[in-house]
């Protein structure tokens, strides 16, 4: 009972490993929330504040829109462009927006108009937990403190039934909106969740968890922004496959290739690194010098031998940006041709 109260107010209801591997989704859907909701409210209070130049009754909130223009002008800049570059901003910039919003809505009930109801606090305690996704003890936590704070400056400045139905209205709309915010986010991370699993099993190699084919021709298209001076492509054919499957099963097939992919990774990461046929693998190597690419191309073909097997590599280095990764990849599968027709000369 302790851990599922833990796991739903630490993350929502969901595992912790699957809700830390949708984190990056989770900054990028918050900082577009972020900036669409800083945007869209910068324009309203400009709109406000123009108003309050023309409009008598609405004169008295004229400062309370001029430092909210400002404060969410500034928001919105940092949302939309310094977040882009540095994503730890992004949480620590929800809880300023909300934090905004918060004190805006006190800013009305309180300060400018005593005499009414509190309508926009109450609103932002609904509305808040919807837009952004947190860990619902941070965000719960957050609005119960400028629930307190509203209630005491209530007590200060606030006397009659509009006193009470304030001090009612934001402990009830404050727990419903800790309660949507559970509910909201659970639903949406759940979603990122099953996202990803459906982007890994489109991507990625049920028999040698690599990079699989689909994936390889997918990431062609966005190759040439992943190296700044070259990249370097190695075509690797596992030698004696077929040989080995009708000998010995293809159970050993499968070792064997199991055994290559997990030595392909070891040697050049496994983001670049793809099978790309039954026994073809490719991997990509931005500004990779020659002498290390050797290096590790031996250091690949050394340790594939060590346990009996051997494979047939080729590779080339991108000579100029002009140069089509196309072109690049069957240079060095042409390559990998050559050196696989030479190892079967040499063995006859």
């Amino acid at each position: 009972m302790y851990d599922k109260i833990r796991n739903f107010l630490l993350f929502a209801g969901v595992d912790q490993t699957n809700y830390h591997m949708v984190l990056p989704k989770i900054k990028q859907t918050n900082r577009l929330m972020l900036t669409i909701a800083s945007g869209f409210a910068t324009a309203i209070i400009f709109v406000m504040l123009l108003l309050s130049f023309f409009i008598e009754g609405v004169k008295s909130n004229r400062l309370v829109y001029l430092i909210g223009f400002f404060a969410i002008l500034i928001h919105f800049i940092l949302s939309a462009f310094v977040a882009k570059k540095h994503d730890k901003l992004i949480k620590p910039l929800v809880y300023i927006s909300c934090s905004i919003f918060y004190i805006y809505g006190i800013s009305i009930g309180v300060f400018t108009d005593p005499g009414q109801k509190t309508v926009t606090f109450m609103v932002m305690l609904v509305l808040l937990p919807m837009l952004y996704i947190d860990r619902p003890i941070h965000s719960t936590f957050l609005s119960t403190c400028y629930v307190v704070i509203f209630i005491v400056l209530c007590l200060e400045r606030k006397t009659g039934s509009v006193l009470s139905n304030d001090i009612i209205d934001a402990i009830v709309f404050g727990s419903f909106g800790a309660f949507i915010n559970v509910i909201c986010s659970h639903h949406k991370i759940q979603g990122f969740i099953q996202q990803q699993e459906l982007q890994e099993i489109s991507r990625i190699d049920v028999l040698t968890k690599m990079n699989n084919q689909n994936a390889f021709k997918l990431d062609l298209y966005s190759m040439h922004r992943r190296y700044h001076h070259s990249l370097a492509c190695v075509y690797i054919d596992v030698n004696g496959l077929h040989d080995l499957n009708n000998d010995e099963g293809h159970a050993a097939g499968d070792a064997l290739l199991q055994y290559v992919a997990k030595q392909i990774v070891e040697c050049f990461g496994h983001e670049l690194t793809y099978r790309c046929g039954g026994d073809e693998f490719v991997a990509f190597c931005p500004d990779m010098d020659r002498e290390r690419l050797n290096e590790t191309i031996e250091q690949l073909v050394s340790e594939v031998e060590k346990a009996g097997y051997s494979v047939a590599i080729g590779y080339d280095i991108t000579r100029n940006r002009l140069q089509s990764i196309n072109e690049l990849v069957e240079e060095a599968d042409f390559r990998m041709q050559a050196n696989k027709n030479a190892s079967k000369k040499g063995r006859k």
